[in-house]
């Protein structure tokens, strides 16, 4: 398994030997269609943001694991910056309403 900022982004499924990647929604959509690799279902559960890509298509996981690598680590930053936002709203929202 491989993380970044204790997230994972891919994985290789030792079962199959076909890598697994962490990729929005809509980017996981379109590379089943263009039959480049398969919803990632474990016990008939669909990770919809987890693409099986086979080991026959190793020569492109390397770009694969680029493109996840960016996914999480953008979805990370922005869940800090929501998360700062949240506290600095929380702390101005308990300043307003204190006595003065």
């Amino acid at each position: 398994c491989l993380r970044v900022e204790g997230q994972f982004f891919a994985s290789l499924d030792r079962r199959t030997g076909g890598l697994l990647v962490k990729l929005p929604a809509t980017r996981v959509e379109s590379e089943i269609a263009k039959e480049r690799g398969e919803a990632f279902a474990p016990n008939g559960r669909v990770f919809r943001e987890w693409l099986w890509v086979p080991s026959v298509r190793s020569r492109g996981w390397a770009a694969y694991l680029r493109e996840a690598h960016r996914f999480v680590s953008e979805a990370n930053r922005s869940a800090r910056g929501r998360s700062r936002a949240n506290r600095s709203e929380a702390g101005l929202s308990r300043k307003r309403g204190s006595p003065t």
